[in-house]
C-alpha cells in the first residue's frame, strides 16, 4: 500500500507517519509539505490514499480538496482523499465528504485506531470492482 501524507506541519506529517508505520511495515508512506511536491509524487506513481491537510500554504478549506480533486482528475488517479483538520468544524468535514473524500478527521481528536480505520474504508473501495460495470454484466 503506497499513502502520501500532505501537512504543511512537520509535526502533523511525523504523528501520522508513526500511526500508520505502526499499524502496517508493509506500508510506503511519502510525505508532502505543499502540493507542488504532492503533485509530482502522484505524476510518478500510484497511491492507494492521500491523507490531506485542508489548511496548506496558498489554499485553505474546502478549496483545499477541491484543488487536491483536480490533480487526482488530471493524472487519472484513482487515490482516496482522508482529509485532517485543526478546525472543528463539522460542517467543512460534510461538505469534503460530498466532493468525494473518504473521511474526515480532526487531528487533536485521532488516534492510532481512527486513523488506520480510516485508512482501511478508504482504500477498501479502490480494490472492488465497479457497482454500475458490475450491474451491467449480470444478465436479468
Amino acid at each position: 500500500m503506497k499513502v502520501i501524507i500532505l501537512d504543511d506541519s512537520k509535526e502533523d506529517r511525523d504523528i501520522i507517519h508513526h500511526y500508520l508505520s505502526k499499524y502496517n511495515n508493509n506500508i510506503d508512506i511519502q510525505l508532502s509539505k505543499n502540493f507542488k511536491e504532492a503533485e509530482i509524487l502522484l505524476k510518478e506513481n500510484n497511491f492507494d490514499a492521500i491523507f490531506l491537510d485542508l489548511n496548506l500554504p496558498k489554499s485553505e478549506g474546502i478549496e483545499t480538496v477541491k484543488k487536491m480533486q483536480e490533480i487526482l482528475n488530471n493524472y487519472n488517479k484513482n487515490t482516496s482523499i482522508i482529509v485532517l483538520t485543526g478546525i472543528h468544524n463539522y460542517k467543512i468535514g460534510k461538505q469534503s465528504l460530498k466532493l468525494g473524500a473518504s473521511d474526515f478527521l480532526i487531528k487533536d481528536e485521532n488516534n492510532y485506531n481512527d486513523i488506520n480505520r480510516a485508512l482501511n474504508f478508504a482504500t477498501y473501495s479502490n480494490h472492488l470492482p465497479d457497482r454500475k460495470q458490475t450491474l451491467e454484466n449480470i444478465p436479468f
